[in-house]
């Protein structure tokens, strides 16, 4: 506890609600796990009880273990549980779920939802997810702080047992809780302590309910000491990029020249005269200086949109401009990978020609209605193409030039399945079927190929993999692939990622939240995936806060490229 100065003390002895605020890099997790460790040593836990920390996506709770493994002893970390309010409320709704809706619950993962209400109009998804709960114990994200909070709001004592066994609750990003997992937070914590971590300059999921009250709501309720951290920096200590992220906010970063944050202006040639090939170049810079340090290191490309995502992430891959492909991991929504991963289980199972058709078509229906997830709807051709093949005793009358050709393809890749001459090597079984999608060339069945790209279910000790190999050595077959898919994807949704992040990675700018790089590099289009979507002045303001975030996800230096002349971003 050495060092520790008087703002932390404040946080360390308040034994009331606690609100810390301070923006990126300030210490608030850090700071968090010492409040939590003190209560520890103090005696505060009696038999059974625990510390409770909870953050939004998997890759912040990881760099929160790191932090706890970094700080506190093993035995101290025993009483701590870690975990997104996603895995906290599932463990609740799996565990007690009987007590208001009296059956088990199946998780219904966000890719196939995607599929269910493709055109279901917005307005009506609320509803339709309550119905596929109640009567069909079938449950959405969306819906688990939802039937979290019924559970401890309904079920009293039970939401007693559980405010006692969490006396401390810690809620990291504060500022990002929708109204439904605030009314979980509270509800369970009738008798527990609030530590809420906040940065309302880092507010950017106002799409998906966070509101600007919400720091003030809790104010109102709980009364809290308010500590605040601003102007201190852990992460990026010694440079200037927290400087930037705040003058971004109100302009004044403009004529500017800061030592950790380089804006560089691309032009709009072709060739070695292209953006991507600026891009290239930064990026091999960038390796090189990373690389020369000697120690294991990690570099963030953030993008504004998926598409520029993908095109970056093809780009880096090829080596047709003179500069090497640089190999990296990308960051994409799941809903098509996942998908699409059930269709190759689904052809690794084996079955007639037949079987392996109406199965490959049924899955397929299924993944041109959800692949572009909830944010995107599927284009009015593939809504057509899903309608007319949801009967398959119908599918030989189909007329439609491009579903008949959809139809054939598929009746192709079944055909050549039931004949594929399988190893009992998982990997190399699911690329074999991967290339005989991608060897169709009909776009439907390419697009399969292509998000099967992006799915990391087969790495050495993976659950999938052990379970593919167990199936084979139980059959000769993999019989029961398509559950153990399923499976798979359940635990890849729900459990913390706890790996050390190395290499390089493509995201999009909302990705990024809550991560952290030695290096980060930001990247936009000349007319497409502009930092800035729209004209408004809150749209400018929104782009003030993502471009914030994406900047201090940097530990030792940002490059922020843009176009230059007229194009170059006005917020530089």
């Amino acid at each position: 506890m050495k060092g520790v100065d008087d703002l932390r003390e404040a946080i360390l002895n308040c034994e009331g609600h606690l609100l810390v605020t301070g923006g990126p890099g300030a210490g608030k997790t850090t700071v968090a796990l010492y409040k939590a460790l003190k209560c520890i040593a103090d005696g505060r836990l009696q038999g059974g009880q625990r510390v409770l920390f909870l953050s939004f996506a998997r890759a912040t709770v990881a760099r929160i273990v790191e932090a706890a493994r970094r700080e506190l002893s093993r035995d101290a970390l025993r009483l701590i549980d870690i975990d997104t309010y996603h895995g906290f409320a599932w463990r609740l709704i799996r565990s007690h779920s009987y007590l208001t809706n009296g059956q088990q619950p199946k998780l219904l993962p966000p890719a196939d939802i995607a599929a269910l209400f493709a055109d279901v109009p917005e307005e009506l998804h609320a509803e339709e997810l309550e119905r596929l709960w109640l009567e069909e114990g079938l449950i959405g994200f969306d819906l688990f702080p939802v039937e979290a909070e019924r559970i401890l709001r309904e079920c009293r004592r039970l939401g007693q047992v559980y405010s006692s066994k969490f006396p401390i609750i810690i809620i990291d990003e504060f500022q990002d809780t929708s109204a439904e997992q605030y009314a979980m937070i509270r509800a369970l914590s009738t008798n527990s302590q609030i530590i809420a971590l906040a940065d309302p300059d880092q507010r950017i999921y106002d799409f998906a309910g966070a509101d600007p009250k919400r720091i003030g709501e809790f104010i109102e309720v709980y009364h809290p000491q308010i500590v605040d951290l601003s102007g201190r920096n852990h992460r990026s200590g010694g440079t200037d990029i927290a400087q930037f992220g705040n003058d971004v906010l109100t302009g004044a970063n403009r004529g500017q020249t800061y030592n950790h944050v380089k804006v560089k202006c691309f032009a709009l040639g072709k060739g070695r005269a292209s953006p991507e090939f600026a891009l290239k170049a930064e990026v091999i810079s960038a390796m090189k200086r990373l690389i020369s340090n000697g120690d294991p290191w990690s570099l963030a490309i953030l993008v504004p949109t998926q598409a520029m995502m993908l095109s970056t992430a093809k780009y880096l891959s090829s080596d047709s401009d003179g500069l090497p492909t640089i190999s990296h991991q990308v960051h994409v929504d799941q809903e098509g990978p996942c998908l699409a991963a059930a269709i190759i289980a689904g052809l690794l199972e084996r079955g007639t020609p037949q079987e392996l058709f109406e199965r490959l078509l049924g899955q397929l229906r299924t993944h041109v209605r959800g692949r572009k997830g909830r944010r995107s709807n599927p284009s009015q051709a593939d809504l057509g193409f899903a309608v007319s093949i949801s009967d398959l005793t119908q599918v030989a009358e189909i007329k439609k030039k491009d579903q008949r050709l959809t139809v054939e393809a598929c009746a192709r890749v079944a055909n050549a399945c039931a004949g594929l001459a399988l190893t009992g090597a998982p990997e190399e079984d699911w690329r074999q079927v991967i290339e005989l999608l991608r060897a169709e060339g009909e776009p439907r069945i390419s697009k399969v190929a292509d998000d099967a790209r992006y799915i990391r279910l087969l790495r050495r000790g993976s659950v999938l993999r052990e379970r593919l190999n167990e199936l084979w050595r139980q059959f000769g077959d993999y019989r029961g692939a398509r559950t153990a898919v399923e499976i798979a994807l359940a635990q890849l949704h729900l459990s913390n990622n706890t790996e050390e992040v190395r290499g390089i990675h493509v995201m999009t700018l909302h990705k990024s939240k809550g991560k952290e790089y030695d290096e980060v590099i930001l990247f936009e289009g000349a007319y497409q995936g502009r930092y800035i979507f729209g004209t408004t002045e809150t749209d400018i303001a929104r782009a003030r806060l993502v471009l914030r975030v994406g900047v201090t996800r940097a530990r030792s230096r940002s490059t922020i490229l843009t176009p230059n002349g007229n194009l170059r971003c006005i917020l530089l």
